[in-house]
Formats: C-alpha cells, sequence, structure tokens
C-alpha cells in the first residue's frame, strides 16, 4: 500500500510542478505582450495574443512589473552571485564558403 501512496504523491508533485511550469509560461507571454504594446508593437501584440489566445483585456502584468524591470533584477542577482553580467544575447557568426 506505501508504493501506491508513493506513487500517487509522485504523481501529484510532478502534476503541480507541471502547472507551474504552465503558469510561468504564460505569465512569460503576458509580460511579453505588455511590452510589445508599450513598445508601440501593435501589430505583434496582436498577432501573439492570437497565436496563445491570451489578452491583456483579460489579464495584465501586476502594476509594478514590466519586462525590463525583470531583466535588469535578473542582470543584478546575476552579477552578484557570479561577479560578472550575464550574457543576454549572442552574436551569431555566418559561415563563409
Amino acid at each position: 500500500m506505501s508504493d501506491l501512496q508513493a506513487l500517487k504523491a509522485l504523481s501529484k508533485a510532478r502534476e503541480s510542478e507541471e502547472k507551474r511550469l504552465a503558469e510561468r509560461r504564460r505569465n512569460a507571454l503576458v509580460l511579453i505582450m505588455r511590452h510589445l504594446v508599450d513598445s508601440g508593437y501593435i501589430d505583434a501584440y496582436e498577432k501573439l495574443s492570437t497565436e496563445c489566445n491570451l489578452s491583456l483585456n483579460k489579464v495584465d502584468v501586476a502594476d509594478n512589473i514590466d519586462l525590463l524591470r525583470v531583466m535588469m533584477e535578473f542582470e543584478e542577482s546575476y552579477e552578484l552571485k557570479y561577479g560578472k553580467r550575464p550574457k543576454m544575447v549572442k552574436r551569431l557568426v555566418e559561415e563563409v564558403q
């Protein structure tokens, strides 16, 4: 019987983690959509809104949050932890043939 309980607990933990990941992805999309609107990329926002079936009319970011602030805080905590700035993007080099 304890094997069954352990299996149920493991399944419940996995389900909880999947829900948390889905919510994190949805939150990231909302942050991106708000950033697009604030930056004037209305067509891109509308396309993304249609593709992901989310709208800023239904859900929006909290008052004290925006994408640039999230990035800034990540950079600061990374620099504090590792002593160097994080590399957020990388330049792609085209191969010459």
